[in-house]
């Protein structure tokens, strides 16, 4: 009896042991990959040679702006990445720190290549489209270079990419935009911005709370009343 007993207890305290291991796992997978979304992007060496991570979080806008810097193909974190796989048809805009007479428009698409649709340049609030087609990449090693003729009537500073998202499955990611003059001079993005982003906040930041500062709002409101109400008296 008392062998099934000490059996019984030893059986129980694995199985604690286990779920408990488990659960553990299971924590520290969540905390790690909250972590990466919120870290900046670490340094690679790549086929490009030494790349520094842009400023910023993994997967946001501002990755493609700057050279090409990631290692190899694949879900990388120096690549901008949109905050869905297919759901909708996607834009990524890039300036560049001064005008450029462009001859083409040089995408460095890392991830599920060939979703590019549309070329636009940017002037204000005046749009005009410099190319628009299938994509033309080139797919070596996984990663994707596409070259796009232009021929715009005056030197472009920012351009818009559409990226038809549900054309080509999963996440179309793209690491750099360059504008290649008519000396073959590349240049490359200052800033990016884009129709949505799988890039987080920092881990830890906690939005502000709309209804706290409704009530504040409010307390501040009834001390003023009461001030009024002092004055008069």
């Amino acid at each position: 009896m008392t062998d099934n007993l000490l059996k019984g207890a030893a059986t129980l305290c694995l199985i604690a042991v286990t779920l408990t291991c488990l659960a553990l796992t299971a924590f520290l997978a969540i905390y790690l990959k909250a972590l990466l979304r919120s870290m900046p992007p670490p340094t690679f060496v790549g086929d490009w040679g030494m790349g520094i991570a842009q400023n910023g979080h993994g997967w946001g806008p501002e990755q493609a702006t700057g050279e090409p810097n990631s290692p190899f193909a694949g879900d990388q974190l120096t690549a901008w990445a949109s905050l869905t796989t297919d759901g909708q048809e996607e834009w990524l805009q890039l300036t560049y720190s001064d005008p450029v007479d462009a001859t083409a428009v040089v995408v460095y698409e890392t991830h599920n290549p060939g979703a590019v649709v549309k070329v636009t340049a940017i002037d204000g609030e005046n749009e005009a489209v410099l190319w628009e087609g299938d994509d033309p990449v080139k797919i070596e090693n996984g990663i994707g270079v596409a070259e796009i003729p232009v021929s715009p009537s005056e030197p472009v500073k920012t351009v818009k990419l559409t990226i038809a998202s549900p054309k080509v499955a999963g996440w179309n990611e793209i690491d750099a935009v360059g504008l290649r003059d008519k000396d073959g001079t590349l240049h490359w993005a200052a800033t990016a911005i884009a129709s949505s982003t799988y890039a987080e906040p920092p881990l830890g930041y906690v939005p502000p709370d709309p209804y706290a500062e409704h009530v504040k709002s409010i307390d501040e409101r009834l001390m003023h009343l009461e001030e009024l109400i002092k004055s008069k008296q």
